[in-house]
Formats: C-alpha cells, sequence, structure tokens
C-alpha cells in the first residue's frame, strides 16, 4: 500500500467576526491572510457578508430549511486545514454574526470543525486585545465542543497604535512580532497534527 504523505501546501482560511468596512478586526485578519501567505501557505480571507443568514430559530429551520448560505459557508470550511477566527469584543464577547453563522454552520454538519484545527484572534482599542473574547471562543470550541485548539492565542491590544494609517498593516513591533509568531506556531502545529494523521493512518 502506497504510504501516505503530509500535504505539502496548508490550507488556512482566517474569519473576521466583522463585516463592518471600518473594522480592525477586519484588517487583523486581512495581516494575517498576507502573512501566512507570504510563509507559503494557501490563505484565504472568508467574509461573512457573502453568507448572508437568519438569526438560527429551530421553527424556521423545521419550516424552511437551512439557508443555501449555510451550505456554502460549510463547503468552504470542509476543505481546510485550518480556520482562524478574528472577532471582536462586543459586551465582552464574540458578536451575533459570528455565533450565529457557527451555529448554522454545525446545523449543516456539526463534525466539519473536526476535521481542522483552529486558532483564535482579536485586537481591541483597550489595553486587554480581546482577552474576554479569546477566552469565550477558547471555551465553546476546546471545553465545550471539544475541538482541536491551537493552544496559543493573538492577542493585539490598543490597536490604534498597533497599525498604521489605513490600509497600512501592523506597524508596532510587539504587534508585528506577535503575529509572525502566531503565524509560526499555527502553521507547525498544522503540521504537526498532519504527520500525527498520517502515521495513525486517517
Amino acid at each position: 500500500m502506497p504510504q501516505a504523505l503530509v500535504p505539502l501546501v496548508q490550507h488556512i482560511a482566517v474569519l473576521p467576526g466583522s463585516i463592518r468596512s471600518g473594522s480592525m478586526n477586519r484588517r487583523l485578519a486581512a495581516e494575517l491572510v498576507a502573512r501566512f501567505s507570504a510563509a507559503g501557505a494557501q490563505a484565504q480571507l472568508v467574509d461573512l457578508a457573502d453568507y448572508p443568514m437568519p438569526l438560527y430559530h429551530g421553527d424556521d429551520e423545521a419550516s424552511n430549511g437551512r439557508p443555501d448560505a449555510a451550505q456554502e459557508l460549510h463547503d468552504l470550511l470542509d476543505a481546510v486545514d485550518g480556520l482562524v477566527l478574528v472577532s471582536p469584543e462586543y459586551n465582552g464577547g464574540m458578536p451575533a454574526l459570528l455565533k450565529n453563522s457557527i451555529d448554522w454552520v454545525t446545523r449543516v454538519d456539526r463534525d466539519v470543525f473536526r476535521r481542522m484545527m483552529l486558532g483564535f484572534a482579536a485586537t481591541t482599542p483597550g489595553g486587554r486585545g480581546g482577552q474576554q473574547v479569546l477566552s469565550q471562543m477558547r471555551g465553546m470550541f476546546e471545553t465545550h465542543m471539544r475541538l482541536d485548539v491551537h493552544d496559543t492565542d493573538l492577542s493585539v491590544p490598543s490597536y490604534g497604535e498597533a497599525f498604521g494609517e489605513a490600509p497600512a498593516g501592523l506597524v508596532r513591533a510587539d504587534a508585528v512580532e506577535a503575529a509572525d509568531e502566531f503565524v509560526r506556531t499555527f502553521r507547525a502545529a498544522l503540521s504537526a497534527r498532519a504527520e500525527r494523521a498520517v502515521a495513525q493512518g486517517v
């Protein structure tokens, strides 16, 4: 039997939890796509504006089925090796848009997120860098759903100082270093995950 090989190219989706044109988390997501691509990965930005879905309601699903956008987003995510969620912090947690999109995708196939590794990133105007939303996402995906989550988050505090004038990316030295380290360790963890899968014959 031919020996399975570890994929040479990593497919990584970066999904910002905001569709606002001026969102700093969208800028952080674009920054990560550029850095992943420069490091040799096949990275893409996933824009939730392309996948409009109603608020999840069980009665609505029973009457009308799942929206086409839920299947389309599922199919896109099912083709990646890694997914990085870049979330604003709204009242200490994820925006409804992001949570609703995740809920609909899991109605198509709850196991889709088991076939990838997840990572989390956030930037905020204050000094905590989205620690509350990062903790919430980790609790949801790692603790509750028991998914494979990268052990390091990317937190970028004080985004007004971390980013240059639009459309420039990160300019503050510590933020640049943190983003590079996140990209490096996320890719290394993806490689290790792929090697384990090959060793186990998955």
